[in-house]
């Protein structure tokens, strides 16, 4: 098996998971919080998926697909550019968003990843980074499999304390 092809079952395998992890999810599910401060699980995957459409589509030379196809005008919800840490506000309207519309955007954002990857050859992996465009395209490239086959920073941890506990909130 090639570098790309790792990289690529890699990477399928990774959105597998977070499909697989998310679509049993119910709207309280996504907006619980474990504790004042931490963000919903909901916030988080669109988080993720928002990280990831930002990362492949800056390789692309593109816009963000949530900035080209105008999700936030078609979700109700305005979230700022793409920011490390969300505040609580931001982070409350991003678990908002119903599933079903987080789950068609992740599933656009993952195409897209997987279109890009199709077009990628294990010579382009060896491309030394351009010293003085250091966020360029160049380097992301050659950081795209470690962030592949690290999983990205998904971890079945995430849905499956939100599953377990959440539903006990019903009960008190």
């Amino acid at each position: 098996m090639k570098a790309v092809e790792f990289i690529q079952a890699s990477v399928q395998g990774l959105h597998q998971t977070l499909i697989e992890d998310m679509k049993e999810l119910t709207q309280e599910q996504l907006a619980w919080r474990p504790q004042p401060g931490a963000n919903p699980i909901g916030a988080i995957f669109l988080h993720y998926i928002r990280t990831e459409d930002a990362f492949v589509q800056r390789m692309r030379g593109l816009p963000p697909l949530w900035d080209a196809v105008k999700w936030d005008e078609k979700s109700g919800i305005a979230l700022p550019s793409f920011r490390l840490s969300p505040g609580e506000e931001e982070a409350d309207m991003a678990a908002s968003l119903p599933l079903a519309e987080s789950l068609v955007y992740a599933r656009q954002v993952m195409d897209s990843t997987r279109t890009f990857m199709e077009t990628l050859d294990d010579d382009k992996l060896d491309v030394v980074p351009d010293p003085d465009n250091p966020g360029g395209p160049s380097r992301s490239i050659s950081g795209l499999s470690s962030w592949a086959t690290a999983g990205g920073t998904w971890g079945r941890s995430n849905t499956s304390r939100a599953s377990r506990v959440c539903p006990r909130l019903s009960d008190q």
